[in-house]
């Protein structure tokens, strides 16, 4: 359970968002250079569906959906 902290923007045609969370509360490890994270995003658009950053997650995450974060 980390705390995040998050910020969003959006108009007609657009959105975008950021979040935060303290790298201390996600990893027990420092991270180095070069290491890999597999993530996903989504987001479920009201009245449209979902939208997701790589690949579909639905109720049941797949490593082959998921986008890699890497970090230098």
């Amino acid at each position: 359970n980390p705390q995040w902290f998050v910020a969003s923007v959006d108009n007609r045609t657009s959105w975008s968002a950021e979040a935060a969370i303290p790298l201390g509360e996600l990893a027990g490890d420092p991270v180095q250079p070069r290491h890999v994270w597999a993530m996903a995003v989504d987001r479920v658009v009201p009245g449209a569906g979902l939208q997701t950053w790589v690949g579909p997650t639905f109720d049941q995450p797949e490593p082959e959906n998921f986008g890699l974060l890497i970090f230098d």
